[in-house]
């Protein structure tokens, strides 16, 4: 049986005159299901006890009907389900079922733990007490919007969490995790800016030390407005308007925080592309950078082979010409010191020529036969 289909009043009627079991069997639901269903309309259904002593004939006050002014009626037609067609059927169908169950009461009623919590919170004296803030939902209202605020932010998250989505609060925010996308969320209350009237100090202070006081004050306007705290995101915020107050959105917000969850995947997607392309450009550049500096080594070494090579060249011409010069000597023992000097001569130019690459005794190696190691 379709949600939309409930008369509140009838159903109201119905189960303060007859046991729940009873009016659930003519529903075709159980009873748990028959109390889920009061609850999410704002019905209030009889306590523990309460049969016994009405058959004891024993007076009990029955508890009023409550008006319940931001009620969500929904058509299927609607719900703008066809923004959901990235979801595949079955989770789509869920969404249907779950959406035209939901409806903002005006009873805070089994509330969801946060939203217990939020409310203890607020209603704490001393606020500068240690208090479980990670425990705290992310809102920002006065005192006569913290009700409406509580019993809105109860809804969203238990219709968040029956659509199969997580809640993650810290001390720093409120977040959804719907699919694998974190949805940051608040909801605030709208301030206006109205000339700010100076007191007898502000008026002593600003004559005698020259201090001007702020030119305005904020106003609390007594109007919600939800947030989608994501760049990201095609539409941000939802406020209470002329025509349809927060609480007759909560199902656009709902779809659109779905929607918005494909839309950032899409954006990190994109984000997660233009990282690889960036990781195998710089991959790239540091590639061509290390094979640039490669290269600049060889042609350094080469230009340092290529001078000692003219250099050892250079020197034997020079032995040569000792030589020459030796044969024309008559003093004997200059020309064995002569020899000797030639002969230490040759090993050097060896040593300096990177063809030759001659193992010097005390200086080992200069070149390496010319090769290039790597």
């Amino acid at each position: 049986m379709k949600f939309d289909s409930y008369d509140r009043k009838k159903l109201y009627e119905e189960v303060w005159n007859e046991p729940m079991i009873t009016v659930s069997k003519r529903y075709g639901i159980s009873g748990r299901g028959l109390a889920k269903v009061c609850r999410r309309l704002g019905i209030p259904t009889p306590g523990n006890g309460y049969w016994t002593k009405v058959k004891a004939g024993i007076a009990v006050e029955r508890k009023s009907l409550p008006e319940i002014d931001n009620q969500c009626e929904l058509k299927q037609s609607e719900l703008q389900l066809d923004k959901l067609n990235f979801l595949p059927q079955d989770k789509i169908e869920l969404i249907r079922s779950v959406c035209l169950k939901t409806v903002v009461p005006n009873q805070l009623l089994n509330p969801h733990k946060l939203v217990e919590n939020t409310k203890k919170f607020y209603e704490t004296k001393d606020k500068s007490r240690d208090y479980p803030r990670d425990q705290v939902l992310h809102i920002s209202v006065s005192t006569p919007l913290l009700h409406r605020s509580l019993l809105f932010m109860d809804t969203l998250l238990k219709t968040i969490e029956a659509l199969g989505y997580k809640i993650m609060n810290s001390s720093k925010d409120t977040k959804l995790f719907i699919g694998q996308e974190e949805i940051k969320i608040l909801l605030v209350e709208k301030y206006h800016n109205v000339p700010h009237e100076m007191t007898a100090k502000e008026k002593s202070n600003k004559s005698l030390y020259g201090i001007v006081p702020r030119d305005f004050d904020q106003v609390p306007t007594k109007k919600l407005t939800f947030v989608i705290d994501e760049y990201h995101v095609k539409r941000k915020t939802w406020s209470d308007g002329t025509r349809k107050q927060l609480e007759a959105q909560i199902i656009d917000i709902i779809i659109t925080l779905i929607v918005s969850s494909e839309d950032l995947r899409i954006v990190r997607e994109k984000f997660r592309e233009r990282d690889k392309k960036w990781k195998e450009e710089w991959d790239r550049r540091t590639l061509q950078g290390e094979l640039q500096k490669k290269e600049l080594k060889m042609i350094e070494e080469l230009c340092e082979q290529a001078n000692d090579y003219n250099q050892a060249i250079s020197i034997i011409k020079y032995i040569e010409a000792l030589e020459k010069a030796l044969e024309f000597s008559t003093d004997e023992a200059q020309k064995k010191e002569m020899v000797k000097y030639i002969a230490w001569a040759r090993n050097k130019a060896d040593w300096i020529n990177p063809i030759i690459a001659y193992d010097d005794p005390i200086l080992g190696k200069k070149h390496n036969n010319g090769q290039y190691e790597e």
